[in-house]
């Protein structure tokens, strides 16, 4: 390759030795951008772990914000309905202290699982933390915000998982609380306390039902 660079130089040790120079410059390189490479990747993994929640898959809190925060905007932009739900698993303290952690964590996670299959592509779902998720729901209009929720909590409902150690299955439910976006509403943030009020309100009421800033609607 030299010599045809160079017609003058004559094929010897120097030239083989220049040659060998050359090629490890040319796998250097190339080396150098595999490493460019693997940290843009290992870059992007640990942005995109940052938005997930590690138990759930979710987004997590400061994601759901982030993203709810631009479609709360796009909705007042263009005179849209918006919607947002909280939820809790009911009793999730009793399941702790009757098993342990891992099997609250897997009763979380599963719940998460059912309320990603019980709605939309298009909806936000996040972990507002401990056993709290929140949805934010573009163009959703306060009836079908409720049975997007209603849907959902009699999915969970109808599920259940099984301890470790074998057994019967371990049933849990969800308390939900729903919350359209009004005019009154100065961000996302306080969209989601009129939400918390109205899980509350369900709790109160003894769970396993879906409540909203207006009223109620139970099992």
């Amino acid at each position: 390759a030299l010599a045809g660079a160079a017609p003058g130089l004559r094929a010897g040790p120097w030239a083989l030795a220049a040659g060998a120079v050359v090629a490890a410059a040319w796998a250097a390189l190339g080396h150098r951008d595999q490493l460019r490479s693997r940290l843009r990747l290992a870059v992007a993994d640990c942005e995109r772990l940052g938005r997930l929640d590690r138990l759930t898959g979710l987004a997590t809190r400061a994601e759901l914000v982030r993203q709810g925060q631009q479609l709360v905007a796009l909705a007042r932009r263009g005179g849209r309905p918006l919607a947002v739900l909280v939820l809790d698993v009911d009793r999730l303290r009793a399941v702790n202290e009757r098993f342990d952690m891992g099997t609250g964590d897997e009763v979380l996670r599963s719940v998460a699982s059912r309320l990603r299959e019980a709605l939309r592509t298009t909806d936000v779902v996040g972990r507002l933390g401990d056993d709290a998720l929140g949805v934010v729901m573009p163009d959703t209009e306060e009836a079908g915000a409720r049975a997007a929720a209603e849907r959902a909590r009699t999915t969970v409902a109808e599920d259940g998982i099984f301890p470790a150690g074998g057994g019967e299955a371990i049933r849990f439910t969800v308390s939900i609380g729903m919350a359209p976006l009004t005019g009154r509403d100065a961000d996302l943030e306080a969209l989601l306390r009129r939400a918390d009020a109205a899980l509350v309100s369900a709790k109160r009421a003894g769970g396993d039902r879906t409540a909203s800033a207006g009223g109620e609607r139970g099992r």
